[in-house]
C-alpha cells in the first residue's frame, strides 16, 4: 500500500530567562566642596544595562551603577552626593544566540558601606544582571500519511509572537509644599504597570510612578514626600493587533526634580519628570494539528509516540498588598525617638511560585529609616530589612507553572517602638505574569510492519469500557470511526460504557 509520511514543526513563542550573573562594584563618593562627612545617613543605588551583545552561548552586558549617599557634614548640614560606576560582565548560558530578541534586566540586591572617611565614601552593590529572551522551541509532529493507515488527530492552543514594543517616555507632575522645603535631597521611586492593551501596531502601557522625594526644611527638618504620576501611553509595536495578550513591564530610568516658588501663591512648588521605560511581548494564538495515536487495517504499525510541552502566555495580573513589620535596633545606637523620613526603600522579589489558583511571591523589603534621638538632638539612621511572603489569588493559574514577579513601594511608613523598636507597614505593588504549559502525546515516526490478517466475520461486536473514547473502539474493530457512527446511529459520544457497538464488514 502507498505510505507516505507527512510532518509538522510547531514552534510556540515565550518569554525565558536565559542566564544569569551575580556582580560586585564599588564606587567612591567625593561630596562637592570639601565638605567633611561626619556621618551617613542613607546610601542607594539603581543599575541599568546600556548595550547587550548575543554571542553562541553567551551574552555580554555593560552598563552603568548609580549610587547616591545622604550625610552630616561635621557642622550638622545635610548633604547628598552621586557618582556612577561602569560594568562589563557575561551571562552564560545554552539557549543564547545571536541575533535573537533579547533584553538584559539589572537588578540591586543589596548596597553596603565599604569605608568612610571625611573626605570620601566608598559603597559598594551586590546586583544581579538577568538576560529574558523570546524562546521558540520547536516540536516535530506527524501530520499523517496516505494509504490506509488512519491517525487519531487532536489540536493544541499555542502562543506565537505577534511584534514588541520598547520605548521611553516621559511623565511630570507639579506638586504644592506646604512644609517650607528648602530644598530636595534627592528622589527615588519605581514605576509599576496597572494595565497593558494591545491595540493596531500598538501598546497602551497604564501605570503609576511612584517616587519618593526627600527634602531638607527651612527649619533643617528632614521629611518625605511621597509622588504619584500616572500615565498612559501608547508605544508603537509594529505587527501588534487588537486582542493580542502582552507580557508588559516599566521602569523608571532618570528622574529629574526642581524646587520652584510660585510667584501668584508665593508657595513651594516641586515639579518633576521621570523618564519611564516600557517594554512588552505581545502574544497572539495559534492552532495546530497532531496525531497522538494511528492504526491500519492492513499491515502492523510500529509507532514512535513521545510526550511534548510548549510553553504559552497566560496572563498578567497587579497586586496592592499591605505588608507590615518591626526591626529592632542593634545595640549601642540612639535611641529612637522621632521618625524624620524614609528613604532608599526598595522591592526585592526572590521568588514567585505557582499553586492552583494562587501565587505565592517571597522576597524582601529594603528601607532606610531616618530619626530624631531627643537625647543628644541629633540625627541618626537604620537600614531594615523585612522578609515577607504572601499568597494571593490568581485565578487560572496551574500548579508548577512559571511566574515573573517585581514589586514596587507605593506607600511606606514607619512609627518608633519603646525607642528600641520600629514598625514599618508598606503598600507594595507587584506586577505578576504567569506562563502555562499546553502538552499532549504525539507521535513521531510510523514504520510499516507484518501484514494483518483478514477480519473472520462479517460482522463484530464490542462492548465498550469506561473511559475508552470513539477513536479506542475504532482501533480495536479495525475500522474508522466515521464507519461506527454510520452502522451506530443511535451512539451518543462521550462513551459511558457498556454501549453495544456493530460493525459490518465485506469478507
Amino acid at each position: 500500500m502507498a505510505f507516505e509520511p507527512l510532518y509538522d514543526v510547531v514552534k510556540a513563542d515565550y518569554k525565558k530567562r536565559l542566564g544569569s550573573a551575580q556582580a560586585l562594584i564599588e564606587c567612591k563618593l567625593i561630596p562637592d566642596g570639601g565638605a567633611a562627612v561626619a556621618k551617613v545617613l542613607s546610601i542607594s543605588c539603581d543599575g541599568g544595562a546600556a548595550a547587550c551583545e548575543l554571542l553562541t552561548g553567551e551574552a555580554r552586558v555593560s552598563g552603568r551603577v548609580k549610587f547616591r549617599a545622604v550625610f552630616l557634614n561635621a557642622e550638622g548640614g545635610v548633604g547628598v552626593v552621586e557618582s556612577g560606576a561602569d560594568f562589563s560582565e557575561k551571562i552564560a548560558g545554552e539557549a543564547i544566540a545571536p541575533g535573537m530578541r533579547a533584553e538584559a534586566v539589572c537588578a540591586v540586591l543589596d548596597t553596603d558601606t565599604v569605608s568612610v572617611s571625611a573626605g570620601e565614601m566608598k559603597l559598594s552593590c551586590l546586583f544581579e544582571l538577568a538576560l529574558y529572551g523570546l524562546a521558540s522551541e520547536p516540536v516535530v509532529c506527524f501530520k499523517g500519511a496516505g494509504g490506509e493507515v488512519f491517525t487519531n488527530k487532536e489540536k493544541i492552543d499555542y502562543r506565537v509572537s505577534a511584534g514588541c514594543a520598547d520605548e521611553s517616555f516621559t511623565v511630570s507632575e507639579e506638586k504644592q509644599i506646604k512644609d517650607n522645603v528648602t530644598s530636595v535631597l534627592l528622589c527615588e521611586g519605581g514605576a509599576l504597570l496597572k494595565e497593558a492593551v494591545c491595540l493596531t501596531d500598538a501598546v497602551r502601557f497604564v501605570g503609576s510612578a511612584y517616587l519618593n522625594a526627600l527634602c531638607e526644611t527651612e527649619d533643617k527638618r528632614l521629611i518625605s514626600l511621597p509622588i504619584q504620576i500616572d500615565f498612559e501611553q501608547e508605544v508603537a509595536a509594529r505587527g501588534v493587533q487588537t486582542g493580542c495578550d502582552a507580557h508588559a513591564d516599566v521602569c523608571i530610568k532618570a528622574v529629574d526634580v526642581r524646587l520652584e516658588k510660585d510667584s501668584e501663591s508665593d508657595t513651594a512648588v516641586l515639579r518633576v519628570e521621570a523618564q519611564v521605560a516600557a517594554r512588552a511581548e505581545a502574544y497572539t494564538s495559534a492552532e495546530a494539528e497532531y496525531v497522538s495515536d494511528a492504526f491500519s487495517v492492513t499491515n502492523e504499525l510500529k509507532i514512535n509516540a513521545e510526550d511534548f510541552r510548549l510553553n504559552r502566555y497566560l496572563f498578567g495580573k497587579p497586586y496592592n498588598e499591605k505588608i507590615e513589620g518591626s526591626a529592632a535596633l542593634e545595640a549601642g545606637m540612639p535611641y529612637m525617638d522621632t521618625i524624620l523620613a524614609l528613604a532608599a526603600s526598595r522591592v526585592n522579589v526572590a521568588g514567585a511560585f505557582c499553586e492552583a489558583g494562587k501565587i505565592r511571591l517571597e522576597g524582601v523589603i529594603d528601607t532606610c529609616v531616618i530619626y530624631r534621638n531627643a537625647e543628644t538632638d541629633s540625627k541618626n539612621s537604620v537600614q531594615v530589612e523585612l522578609p515577607y511572603s504572601v499568597t494571593l489569588p490568581c485565578d487560572g493559574a496551574e500548579a508548577g507553572a512559571t511566574a515573573m514577579a517585581r514589586g514596587v513601594v507605593t506607600d511606606i511608613s514607619a512609627r518608633p517602638k519603646r525607642g528600641a523598636e520600629v514598625e514599618i507597614s508598606a503598600r507594595i505593588g507587584f506586577n505578576a505574569d504567569v506562563y502555562g504549559t499546553a502538552a499532549g502525546r504525539c507521535v513521531k515516526e510510523i514504520e510499516l510492519g507484518a501484514p494483518r490478517a483478514a477480519a473472520p466475520a462479517a460482522v463484530a461486536v464490542y462492548i465498550t469500557r469506561k473511559g475508552e473514547t470513539l477513536w479506542d473502539v475504532a482501533k480495536a474493530l479495525r475500522t474508522t470511526p466515521e464507519s461506527i457512527m454510520t452502522f451506530n446511529p443511535a451512539l451518543k459520544v462521550p462513551l459511558e460504557g457498556k454501549e453495544r457497538v456493530l460493525v459490518y464488514r465485506r469478507i
